[in-house]
């Protein structure tokens, strides 16, 4: 049997993560065959390559040859799916040590504050002022206060009902318009992104070649200047082994949604003017006319009388919605969720 000693210039420390025995950088085997040929470099067989990333992890496929290992201490037995990298829980921006690529800025714990979301309305078809009845005051005494309650107009149309004259000295007429009808507002919810906050902005590096003996991962040294350690990384929200059960889980950003309960309805201020003709079916001329805005006014007209008169709206005034129910911010989802395990 042929006793082969591995040179390597990689030394390793991650303490806590082992899956088996180590070589201590002496591979025993057959001529031939084994975990290391004379003047070979004591790699396991299949190891290294490019590591199989999700896509919904921010993990990449970065091709990571393996490397001989077989030097190091600490070397273990890399989890299902996991891969090799570098996390630095404070790092964000901040350049991968040397032997990791491919870095990506992470959040982690994100929340949101219970104001994130409010309603918003806007209009899309307004209401109407054409419907609804007149409501009636007068008086005769030319005060001013129209205090007689009476003289409503039906509103549906040419009409001969109220109060049609004579209209002499004194005599006053106040109407308040029908409410506004129909219209429509849309209702919906806004978001503030600005109230989405991080318990930690990090950034995670991969591997870029992977020490292996014998099967196993022998991780790299850091320099202890760099705001790095070496971890494990996979895609996902999944459980770390309990050799590094140190849980991260990250994300390359965070997002919220509103939930449904914006409701709106639409309000307006409605005035119009009564005309009054000599017709009694409203054909020619306007003989005279009072406004239809809830004040009292002189319908001194000379002591005319008349036939007929018809409400003509004008356009609604004030147009607006008022914002009903409530919305709530959902509890913050990673995008890309990936897990980081250290020990």
């Amino acid at each position: 049997m042929l006793l082969a000693v591995v040179s390597c210039s990689l030394t390793t420390s991650l303490e806590g993560l082992t899956g088996g025995p180590t070589t201590d950088g002496v591979v025993e085997g057959a001529e031939g065959g084994g975990g290391g040929a004379e003047g070979g470099g004591g790699t396991a067989e299949g190891g290294g390559g490019p590591t199989d990333a999700s896509n919904d992890s921010f993990l990449q496929d970065v091709s990571a040859p393996p490397v001989d290992g077989c030097s190091s201490t600490g070397c273990f037995v890399m989890p299902s799916n996991f891969s090799l990298v570098a996390f630095g829980a404070t790092a964000s921006g901040v350049a991968c040590p040397t032997g990791f690529t491919a870095p990506v800025d992470t959040v982690e714990g994100p929340s949101v504050a219970a104001n994130a979301c409010t309603c918003g309305c806007s209009v899309t078809t307004p209401p109407s002022c054409a419907t609804g009845m007149l409501v009636g005051h007068f008086d005769v005494d030319g005060s001013g206060n129209c205090g007689s309650a009476g003289g409503n107009l039906a509103n549906n149309g040419c009409g001969t009902d109220g109060f049609l004259g004579p209209f002499g000295t004194d005599n006053e007429h106040e109407f308040a318009a029908p409410a506004a009808s129909g219209g429509a507002c849309s209702a919906s919810a806004t978001k503030d992104p600005t109230t989405l906050t991080y318990a930690a902005h990090g950034r995670v590096c991969q591997a870029a070649t992977v020490p292996e003996c014998a099967g196993q991962v022998c991780p790299p040294s850091l320099d202890s200047a760099v705001p790095f350690r070496v971890c494990i990384g996979a895609a996902g929200d999944v459980a770390c082994p309990a050799s590094a059960p140190t849980k991260h889980l990250l994300g390359s950003s965070a997002s919220f949604t509103c939930a449904a309960g914006c409701t709106c309805g639409v309000t307006a201020t409605c005035k119009g003017k009564v005309n009054y003709f000599p017709t009694g079916d409203c054909s020619g001329p306007v003989g005279n006319s009072v406004f239809v805005d809830g004040n009292c006014h002189s319908t001194d007209f000379g002591g005319v009388s008349y036939l007929s008169h018809a409400y003509v709206p004008f356009s609604p005034q004030n147009v607006a919605c008022t914002k009903t129910g409530s919305t709530a911010p959902s509890t913050p989802a990673l995008s890309q969720p990936t897990t980081i395990c250290c020990n």
